[in-house]
């Protein structure tokens, strides 16, 4: 019954954790209160900054709004401590808040979090994605394009791609720390393997992967986007998938580049789309990474 209720839009009511089974939202409006404490415009809804200094979180706050980074305490301060990790398990259920758990902060007293909708023009992490580190151990990339050119590509899509994208990223210990833009990203998946993220003209998203992990990132990315569509945004998101020729000349659809077996995005595992929507579906978003 509360299923219907949550469908007809009555109450608010998620199952994929504990947390959120416990929890029965009758009242929209604090739902909406609780999170535009921390998704906010800072020009237009500021804090007390006296007092927040006083309490010690005045940095927490500025590394909220210049790199989107919150930290947990900051979040108590937010929510008086209330309903916390339902919070949070929402948050993170609707991907609009990540585990930001990479190797130098592993050792902070507070957990960190990702809330990519606050992510600035401006990179929070040095460089930019041209930049090559000690983690690009491999020059050639292979280019994969996402059209929403024949439907539309809703607001939101881009954040909660790169949220599901740090969440994998952050399961993994070898993997370092993405850089992040409002609008672009570069995420490491291990050591050696990373992506790009590009939103272009609002009705495209451009990823580059690596030459040698692209048909693992290929189909995490088919992953994702059930995952995304599944959970959040129904069924008319819609999108094409196309795919860099061999060559680099020109690009072919999924299904062409499945049907002729193209290098390197499909190896002896061809049905991958329609794996990634049965392993998407239904899941938790911890037991999801573990899957891909």
């Amino acid at each position: 019954m509360l299923n219907l209720f949550h469908e007809l839009g009555t109450v608010i009511y998620f199952t994929a954790t504990s947390a959120l089974q416990r929890t029965v939202i009758t009242d929209p409006q604090w739902l909406i209160t609780k999170l535009s404490k921390v998704i906010r415009d800072e020009r237009l809804h500021g804090f007390d900054e006296n007092e927040l200094e006083r309490l010690g979180l005045l940095d927490e706050l500025r590394n909220l709004f210049s790199n989107a980074i919150v930290s947990e305490d900051l979040l108590e301060y937010f929510w008086h401590d209330e309903h916390k990790e339902y919070l949070l398990d929402l948050m993170r259920r609707t991907m609009l808040l990540s585990d930001w758990d990479f190797e130098d902060q592993r050792n902070m007293k507070t957990r960190l979090f990702i809330i990519p909708s606050m992510l600035k023009q401006e990179p929070y992490s040095p460089g930019n994605l041209q930049t090559s580190t000690n983690q690009d151990t491999e020059s050639t990339e292979k280019v994969c394009v996402l059209d929403f050119g024949d439907s539309f590509l809703p607001s939101g899509v881009f954040e909660r791609l790169v949220c599901l994208c740090v969440a994998i990223s952050s399961s993994q210990n070898d993997a370092a720390a993405p850089f992040l833009w409002s609008s672009s990203a570069k995420v490491w998946f291990s050591a050696e393997n990373y992506i790009k993220l590009k939103l272009e003209d609002n009705e495209r998203i451009v990823f580059s992967f690596v030459n040698k992990f692209a048909a693992v990132n290929l189909k995490t990315v088919n992953g994702v986007m059930q995952k995304l569509k599944n959970d959040v945004m129904g069924n008319h998101l819609r999108w094409k998938v196309l795919l860099e020729s061999a060559d680099g000349k020109k690009y072919l659809s999924y299904e062409d580049g499945r049907m002729s077996g193209l290098s390197p995005w499909f190896g002896t595992e061809s049905d991958v789309e329609e794996q990634q929507s049965n392993i998407a579906k239904n899941q938790n978003i911890e037991d999801f990474l573990k899957s891909i």
